[in-house]
């Protein structure tokens, strides 16, 4: 609803679709061009997420690109401690920051090609990764 109410104010509802709904079990459509991840891969269990990037990947146009804005261990000893920190919290709840290759792997296999990563300042534990499907 807050998306649904930003995306108004600025005046470009109309180019986005807003989808509610179970990550993990309801349809995530098709012929997408973008798909956006905010923070929920740390929510999943690698099996999980395994699943998710294949239902993903179907979802998308040839072309299309899947954006991930999470945190992620694996990046280096001092980028490393906060998701550290992270993960213990998110351990009470079922999450956990998963290591950057892990995804990494995951992606690949999903059949995604490129992949782009991009590291954010040492003190933020978030990480942008940028996954193609072939066209």
């Amino acid at each position: 609803a807050t998306a649904r109410s930003m995306a108004a104010e600025e005046g470009n509802a109309h180019q986005i679709e807003f989808r509610v709904g179970d990550a993990l079990r309801d349809d995530v459509g098709s012929g997408w061009d973008l798909i956006l991840l905010a923070n929920l891969v740390h929510l999943f269990r690698r099996d999980q997420n395994r699943d998710f990037f294949q239902r993903l990947h179907a979802a998308l146009n040839p072309g299309g690109t899947l954006v991930i804005l999470d945190q992620f261990t694996g990046m280096g000893s001092l980028r490393d401690l906060l998701p550290a920190m992270i993960s213990v919290n998110l351990f009470t709840v079922g999450g956990r920051c998963h290591r950057l290759s892990d995804v990494r792997e995951l992606l690949e296999s999903a059949g995604f090609g490129p992949l782009r990563v991009r590291a954010f300042v040492p003190w933020r534990p978030s990480c942008l990764i940028q996954a193609t499907k072939s066209a």
